[in-house]
């Protein structure tokens, strides 16, 4: 552990004074223990953090070993788009050839590297367990030193790692996790320490044997230490590990597996600081300005939910009293609780604060937040104090809260120097991702507004590289102007006057609304592409969109009209005429899927011949699309220089990155990796990518659809 001053002086996150040049941070690392098993697997998360806060791009190399810490994959990547990015343990797997349908232990490292400085030697990055019905994520565990100077200076003070929740029972877990560095370890041991509900202890030490180099432990508390169940009483408790660890940071990922409800909770350790009581352990900018620690947390009390603040053993010795401050939504302060938890480290307890039994005192729930305030009252302040918060929901499968590892921030007047900060967080798909937000500071009487500024970045994009993203097409002068000075229509007409932007829409399943869009926008252009009915209704069948499972009982929200047929209530798509339910019900899957791709294209059919007689539309068919991708954007791009008169040269090398990130190899390689959202079945959704898949059918079927929709068909050349 390096000492909080000199963490403060490595990050320059306030302005720290530096008497001494500063060696640059070059390799931002993090290291990760990750499972693949039949109940769930693991991913990686990050954005383009140091794209976005200095414009500095980097490299990416990603490592996959196995348990015993042999290289299985390497890779690299460059970072340069402002966009989410993901690593999925699964899609790494399947690159080496791994059957998925078997366990894997074994951990990724990332490592980034710029030619700028970094200042943090740990990257933002956060893992991720998951499956379809939980997940559970924290930010960077441990990571390999840089060098030997940044061995030197984190190993300054040896510390235990403590901070977090420990379950046994009969249907939970705890255990600790981390990846050995690159020297092998003769004999890993661990000495614990385990405080239980009742503040009680039990001590004890326990050997890992030979620890190979990058080999991944994942360590179960229960199978190491003797009647540890019976002593935590099937309560919660904590514990403090001290071991002989070498050549990494040994930040532990730590948390609790269910059995009878596959998942995982999990966060990382802290330092256990019982032990630090020297001068640059303690805080030496008392100001009357600012309270000796504070922080601000959420409250999730509603709706069934819990919050409880976990105050662990592991503070520096002191002696302090924890007030609170509660919080409405909108920022008004509706009670204080001082002197409400007294700390004496000579006398080490585990304290729970059940913030649900705080807030049902007070009217309509309106408790939202609570200011965290330790007042030391003239006694030495620690420089770290550390807390965790336990957030969960009654009555769910799952028995784990979310144990969040956090600090309370010292009071440090640098802090009013600084103009801001930036902070990134993931959001998961088909999760109910919640951002809290609150305007708190150390400063007391502190009533000063914040400006928040949120930026979205998505990481799903049908084209490697992120070109349409908009950091990648504008500076940022530019986006952010628009941002900030196009605030009301009158802005935003003044500016497309000036500047005669241009907007593009790619739209599909648009066709029966043309004529409202071009009633809307009438000088708009076209681009129109059609694919054979029977290859699209090939990959709908495949899909499953209009099976009879789909349409009784419908697994996606679309727009649908209940209809009543032989006793069943059917979910049919809005698009199908008035008088042809029984049609549609009647004939086969297949039937159906080609019905839908007739009422789709025929819907617009004399919009879009009138648009193409008149030299506003052009058509372009998939099939060539497929065969001769030169030619046909080589077309359009004619088409779209002609009729917006714009004058403008092809750039070669985008010409041909377009027309190679676009083939179907690479948006199946998108599907592998991150899914998408319209699947409504474990099938894929890029099946073939050929244009003659209509030739599977065999002849009686072929022919009857020929005789069941010949007519558009054959408008369109089909036939």
């Amino acid at each position: 552990m390096k000492s909080y001053y000199q963490h403060l002086k490595s990050t320059q996150e306030f302005g720290e004074t530096i008497k001494t040049p500063k060696k640059p941070i070059l390799r931002s690392s993090g290291v990760f223990p990750v499972i693949h098993n039949q109940y769930y697997s693991s991913s990686l998360h990050f954005v383009g953090y140091w794209l976005i806060k200095s414009n500095t791009p980097e490299t990416l190399s990603i490592t996959l070993r196995n348990a015993d810490g042999k290289t299985l994959l390497k890779k690299m990547e460059i970072i340069d788009a402002a966009k989410a990015f993901s690593i999925d343990l699964s899609s790494l797997l399947l690159e080496i050839g791994f059957d998925t349908k078997n366990n894997f232990l074994g951990s990724i490292e990332t490592e980034f590297r710029s030619t700028k400085d970094m200042f943090y030697p740990y990257p933002a990055v956060t893992l991720e367990y998951h499956n379809e019905e939980f997940n559970t994520c924290v930010h960077t565990t441990g990571r390999i030193y840089n060098d030997p100077e940044d061995l030197k200076e984190n190993d300054c003070f040896k510390v235990p790692e403590s901070g977090f929740d420990i379950y046994v029972s009969d249907d939970l877990s705890s255990f600790f996790s981390f990846v050995n560095g690159p020297l092998p370890n003769n004999e890993g041991i661990v000495e614990y320490q385990v405080t239980n509900s009742n503040s009680e202890k039990l001590t004890g030490t326990f050997s890992l044997g030979y620890l190979k180099p990058y080999e991944t432990k994942f360590i179960e508390f229960g199978k190491y230490i003797p009647n540890l169940s019976g002593f935590l009483k099937n309560n919660s408790g904590s514990i403090t590990l001290s071991h002989n660890f070498e050549g990494f940071y040994p930040r532990f990922l730590a948390g609790t597996m269910q059995s009878s409800f596959p998942s995982v909770s999990f966060t990382h350790s802290y330092y256990d600081c019982t032990s630090c009581s020297g001068e640059t352990d303690f805080w030496d900018r008392n100001n009357e300005m600012h309270h000796d620690h504070a922080v601000y947390i959420p409250l999730f009390t509603r709706n069934n939910e819990y919050t409880n603040l976990i105050v662990y053993p592991n503070f520096s010795p002191c002696s302090f009293f924890v007030n609170l401050e509660l919080y409405n939504k909108n920022g008004e302060k509706i009670d204080e609780l001082p002197k409400f938890l007294h700390i004496n480290t000579k006398e080490p307890k585990l304290h729970k604060i059940n913030f649900n039994q705080i807030t049902s005192k007070y009217k309509n729930n309106e408790i939202c937040s609570s200011n965290i305030i330790c007042d030391f009252q003239g006694n030495k302040i620690p420089a770290r104090v550390k807390f965790s918060l336990d957030v969960g929901m009654n009555d769910l499968k799952s028995k784990l809260p979310c144990n969040i590892c956090f600090p309370a921030k010292p009071g440090n007047p640098l802090i009013e120097n600084k103009p801001g900060s930036f902070h990134w967080g993931p959001l998961f798909s088909h999760r109910n991702s919640v951002i809290t937000v609150g305007n708190f500071s150390t400063l007391k009487n502190y009533k000063t507004d914040a400006e928040i500024e949120m930026i979205f970045l998505r990481r799903a994009n049908f084209r490697p590289g992120d070109l349409s993203c908009i950091w990648a097409q504008k500076d940022h002068e530019e986006v952010y102007a628009r941002l900030t000075e196009l605030n009301t229509r009158l802005d935003v007409k003044k500016y497309t006057e000036k500047n005669n932007p241009l907007l593009l829409l790619n739209l599909t399943e648009v066709v029966p609304f043309l004529q409202f869009l071009f009633d809307a926008m009438p000088k708009s252009k076209l681009i129109y592409v059609i694919r054979n009915g029977k290859d699209v209704a090939l990959d709908c069948l495949n899909k499953r969109w209009f099976s009879d499972k789909q349409l009784l009982s419908p697994i996606k929200a679309l727009p649908y009209q209940k209809y009543k047929y032989k006793n069943n209530i059917w979910y049919l798509p809005w698009w199908i005429s008035s008088g042809d339910e029984d049609l549609f019900i009647s004939y086969s899957e297949y039937e159906r899927c080609l019905y839908y791709w007739c009422q789709t294209v025929e819907s617009g059919y004399k919009l879009v011949n009138e648009m193409r007689i008149n030299g506003n539309c052009v058509s372009v068919h998939y099939e060539d699309l497929i065969k001769k991708p030169e030619k046909i954007f080589s077309k359009i791009i004619n088409f779209l220089k002609n009729n917006l008169k714009i004058n403008f040269e092809i750039n070669k090398q985008k010409f041909n990155s377009i027309i190679k990130n676009t083939n179907f190899k690479s948006l199946k390689k998108m599907e592998t990796e991150g899914g998408f959202p319209e699947q409504i079945s474990t099938r894929v959704f890029f099946r073939k990518g050929t244009y003659e898949a209509g030739k599977e059918l065999n002849y009686a079927r072929s022919n009857k659809i020929i005789s069941n929709f010949n007519n558009v068909m054959k408008r369109f050349n089909y036939i």
